[in-house]
């Protein structure tokens, strides 16, 4: 039962996750740039190290986050994808949980497979926690 209620709290999470990004990119009319990054494979080491060389001052309650994305939900949010077929999506962002929000300056990583112990954490969820 607890499991189950970790489970429906992260999909709910990545939903807010992914409405803010689309919300911040439409803001005004005016895309947001995003950052892209294309790799043969993300690893949970590459993850860690990411958010390591890219820390900036947060405010108390923000997370880094890594959301999987599936290319019908990149191009809802009019993210500019490549033609490669056989590619997954994933966005390292920091999340505010206080506001229910993400903040800007993501990254959308492109990769054709991830390695195992990245795998493995995020199990069969669509959003992972970086701590």
């Amino acid at each position: 039962m607890r499991r189950m209620n970790y489970v429906i709290t992260a999909v709910a999470v990545a939903g807010i996750v992914m409405a803010g990004i689309y919300f911040l990119r439409k803001r005004n009319g005016n895309y947001l740039p995003i950052a892209r990054k294309t790799m043969d494979k993300l690893s949970l080491f590459d993850v860690k190290e990411f958010f390591q060389q890219n820390t900036r001052p947060l405010a108390e309650g923000c997370k880094a986050v890594v959301l999987k994305m599936g290319r019908e939900q990149a191009q809802q949010m009019q993210i500019d994808l490549s033609e490669n077929t056989g590619v997954s999506y994933y966005i390292l962002a920091y999340y505010d949980e206080k506001q229910h929000k993400v903040l800007d300056g993501y990254t959308l990583v492109e990769t054709k497979a991830i390695d195992s112990h990245l795998a493995e954490a995020f199990g069969s969820k669509d959003m992972l926690i970086v701590e």
